[in-house]
């Protein structure tokens, strides 16, 4: 995802916030059919202040002789309006004017016309009650945090008698992998948001993620939105994959001296209504080659590589953390990308 489209969607969710609409307004929009048409259509579309989503179309058809809709809209949403007419049955419909407003008071309204005069036009035209608002609802239940943010840890304690989980994260085998929970080499972190409400509430920003190669499952978004049931609860998990060891590209921790801003890495999660829950994140990697997780390729790495020399997947006391090029198999393979790394050493903490 796009950092800086991330980082200006969090700045005008803080600022819209403040802003809570109990009603909404009544839209007039009338136009000029274009002429020869043999129907028209209009899609009208709602997007919270700041976001940079827009829910899918819903088309409505009209003859070629209509030329005015009214429709209810929220107060606090910018608004989009397609108008189509569909010149042939053949050729597909002719855009002929795209227009965006903010309500109530039309600051930002901006109109683009293409293929014809349109003499488009919109009014509000009354206020009528939100039957669907309701207060912010979502609220963070549980998460895997630690000192109030979630820090990238490789269970190491699992595989490793006396061994404590660490704070240092190896690179994946397969680029392509990196997306699926299941092949994980980390710990799955977890953020459990809970819906207090009595309405439906749909997540449409899980993914929002100001810091890369982080991911949430299940993502979440105009085109795969979660829907939390009143009084359910989703849980969604959170895992780092460093592709190498550039520390300055791939560490990142929050500053817990300063407040938490939209410069603090993290995971985001908003509503559709501006709701949202944000939780602090850090991550470290290591090199490939340190299986000991100390950061740093030496002879301690090479004590444990020897340790599991020839083991294989189905070996009793399978180790995949010694497993350095993850090929399900602990041989000369691995000795070899050891002797490449080694003598390295993270210059970061």
């Amino acid at each position: 995802m796009n950092i800086l489209r991330v980082l200006l969607l969090v700045f005008f969710c803080l600022l819209s916030n403040a802003a809570e609409a109990q009603q909404k307004v009544k839209m007039q929009f009338t136009w000029t059919p274009l002429p020869g048409a043999i129907s028209q259509r209009i899609a009208i579309r709602e997007v919270a202040d700041g976001a940079w989503y827009f829910d899918p179309p819903v088309w409505q058809n009209f003859p070629n002789t209509v030329n005015t809709h009214i429709v209810e809209v929220s107060n606090k949403y910018w608004i989009t309006v397609h108008l189509q007419s569909m010149t042939s049955a053949t050729t597909g419909p002719t855009t002929i004017t795209s227009l965006l407003i903010r309500h109530p008071d039309l600051l930002h309204e901006s109109q683009r016309s293409n293929g014809g005069v349109t003499n488009f036009a919109s009014a509000i035209v009354g206020l009528v009650p939100d039957q669907d608002y309701e207060p912010d609802n979502i609220t963070l239940l549980d998460s895997s945090a630690i000192d109030g943010r979630i820090i990238f840890k490789t269970e190491l304690s699992t595989y490793r008698t006396g061994s404590a989980d660490v704070h240092l994260v190896r690179p994946p085998k397969n680029i392509s992998e990196v997306r699926d929970p299941t092949k994980a080499n980390n710990k799955l972190e977890h953020v459990d948001i809970k819906n207090n409400g009595s309405k439906p509430v749909t997540i449409i920003s899980g993914t929002a993620v100001n810091t890369q190669f982080v991911s949430v499952h299940p993502t979440s978004s105009p085109a795969q939105p979660v829907t939390i049931q009143p009084g359910g609860v989703q849980r969604f998990l959170l895992w780092f994959w460093p592709l190498h060891y550039n520390f300055p590209h791939y560490d990142f921790a929050p500053d817990l001296t300063q407040p938490v801003d939209q410069f603090t890495p993290q995971a985001i999660f908003v509503t559709k209504d501006v709701a949202q829950i944000i939780v602090p994140l850090e991550g470290h990697s290591t090199f490939d080659a340190d299986i000991n997780y100390d950061g740093k390729v030496n002879l301690g790495d090479l004590g444990v590589l020897r340790a599991n020399y020839l083991k294989t997947t189905t070996s009793l006391g399978w180790d995949p953390t010694a497993d350095i090029n993850q090929d399900g198999t602990i041989n000369l393979g691995d000795y070899g990308l050891l002797r490449a790394q080694f003598g390295d050493e993270r210059s970061q903490p």
